[in-house]
């Protein structure tokens, strides 16, 4: 098998594996109590909405 052919199914089979994802976790830092706090609920609500 030609190392292109090889990289063709690879992508295809990542593609495939990626696409049968139902949920992303993404986790983050960020301050919820404090003198940041507003800040961070601005961060933590940007992050919800995505």
């Amino acid at each position: 098998m030609s190392p292109r052919c090889f990289a063709v199914l690879v992508s295809i089979l990542a593609a495939s594996a990626a696409s049968a994802a139902d949920k992303i976790v993404i986790g983050a830092t960020v301050p919820l109590t404090g003198q940041e706090a507003k800040s961070g609920k601005q961060f933590k609500d940007g992050y919800d909405l995505a």
